[in-house]
């Protein structure tokens, strides 16, 4: 049973990986789009360490109320 389901999320996978690749080539923007995501992953990973937190919304610093005061 989980190997069906496992070839059908990889049939799945790869019908969605062939069908974007058609459309890039047939438009001709497969190079624009690597270029644009090489762009904005970069950007991403250099502003990444200056910005923190704050970017991602992933702070791992748990808060309290200020009223509540357990030990």
């Amino acid at each position: 049973m989980i190997d069906r389901v496992l070839a059908l999320f990889n049939q799945s996978i790869n019908a969605v990986v062939n069908w974007f690749a058609q459309i890039m080539d047939s438009t001709g923007g497969g190079r624009l789009y690597i270029a644009m995501m090489s762009v904005v992953l970069s950007v991403g990973i250099l502003l990444t360490p200056l910005l923190g937190a704050a970017r991602s919304g992933l702070s791992d610093v748990v808060r309290r109320s200020r009223g509540s005061k357990e030990d």
